[in-house]
C-alpha cells in the first residue's frame, strides 16, 4: 500500500506520524497512550510543537563566558611575574513546565553565544556569555568573562545570574589566578591559568599552562559548545610572554514534549496490530509493507 511520502535521512527515533524509524525501517507503532518528542536547540531558531502537544518541559542554559588573557613582565636581572588569566563563569541553567495552550502558534528560542576570549592587552578582559531563552517563559543568563591577568593575577568570571523558570540556577563562577614572582634563571617553574566554570551540561575549559624556560605557552582550552560552560584562562612566565584565553561555550535549549500517540493517525494504514513496518523500495517516495 502506498503511503505519504516519508522523510529522508530519518534519525534513529525520528517519527512521522505514528512510525518511528528503527535504524533500517519505518515500524508502526499503532499505539495509544502518551508519545516523548524532544527537540534540542543548539542555534536561534522557532519552536514549533508537534501534533498532540499535551505539555511540555523547556530547558534553557546560557552561554559561557571567555577566559581572560595573561602577560609575563619581568624586572630585568632580578625576577619576573607569572601570571594566569582568570577562568570564564559558566552560564545559568532554567527550566519551566507550560501547558499546550501556552505555546499554541510557536515560541522564539533565542541561543546565547559563548563570550570571547581575552587577550594579552591590558583591560581586554573575556566577554560575556549571551542570554538564551524560550520566549519570555523561560530564560538563562550567559557567564562573566574572566579577567585578563596583572601582576597581581586574573579573577575568574561571575557564573550566569538567576533567570526565568520554575527553576533558575546561578552558573558556576570561573576560578581565580594569584600573581606569583619567579626567577626567571630557574627553568621549570609553572603557572597555570584559570578554569572555567563547569555548565548545567559540563564542558568547562581548562586554564592554558606557561612553564618557565619553555616554548610559547600551552593554548587554554575553549568551553565545549552548547554546554554554556566558561573559556580556560590564558597563562604566561616572564620568558613566555603572553597567551589568550579561550571562548566561553556557546548555550543551549531542550524542549520535551508529552503528546498524545494517535494524534496524526489511526493506525498506521496497516492494520490493528503493532509492530508492522515499511521499507524503502524503489526509492524515496516507494514504500511498501513488510
Amino acid at each position: 500500500m502506498n503511503a505519504p511520502p516519508f522523510p529522508t535521512n530519518p534519525s534513529f527515533g525520528q517519527y512521522f506520524g505514528n512510525w518511528v524509524w528503527s535504524g533500517s525501517r519505518w515500524v508502526c507503532t499503532n499505539t495509544n497512550g502518551i508519545r516523548i518528542v524532544v527537540q534540542t536547540f543548539l542555534a536561534s531558531a522557532p519552536y514549533m510543537p508537534s501534533p498532540g502537544l499535551i505539555s511540555c518541559i523547556a530547558e534553557c542554559h546560557g552561554g559561557g563566558g571567555g577566559g581572560g588573557g595573561a602577560i609575563g613582565t619581568a624586572a630585568p636581572g632580578v625576577e619576573g611575574w607569572q601570571t594566569g588569566g582568570g577562568g570564564g563563569g559558566a552560564g545559568g541553567y532554567s527550566r519551566i513546565a507550560l501547558a499546550s495552550g501556552l505555546v499554541v502558534g510557536g515560541v522564539n528560542v533565542t541561543i546565547g553565544a559563548g563570550g570571547t576570549e581575552g587577550t594579552w592587552v591590558a583591560g581586554v578582559n573575556g566577554g560575556d556569555g549571551g542570554t538564551t531563552s524560550f520566549g519570555a517563559f523561560c530564560v538563562a543568563n550567559g557567564g562573566g568573562g574572566g579577567i585578563s591577568a596583572t601582576p597581581a593575577g586574573g579573577i575568574g568570571g561571575l557564573g550566569g545570574a538567576v533567570g526565568v523558570g520554575d527553576v533558575a540556577l546561578p552558573g558556576n563562577p570561573g576560578t581565580s589566578v594569584a600573581g606569583s614572582l619567579n626567577n626567571p634563571g630557574v627553568a621549570g617553574g609553572s603557572i597555570v591559568g584559570g578554569n572555567g566554570g563547569v555548565g548545567f551540561f559540563g564542558g568547562g575549559g581548562t586554564g592554558a599552562i606557561a612553564v618557565e624556560g619553555g616554548s610559547w605557552p600551552r593554548q587554554a582550552n575553549a568551553g565545549a559548545p552548547n554546554s554554556g560552560g566558561g573559556g580556560g584562562g590564558g597563562a604566561a612566565t616572564d620568558t613566555a610572554y603572553y597567551n589568550q584565553g579561550s571562548p566561553g561555550g556557546s548555550g543551549i535549549c531542550v524542549v520535551t514534549e508529552f503528546c498524545w500517540a494517535d494524534t496524526i493517525d489511526d493506525g498506521c494504514g496497516c492494520g490493528p496490530t503493532s509492530g508492522q513496518a515499511r521499507v524503502a523500495i524503489g526509492g524515496p517516495q516507494g514504500w511498501d509493507n513488510d
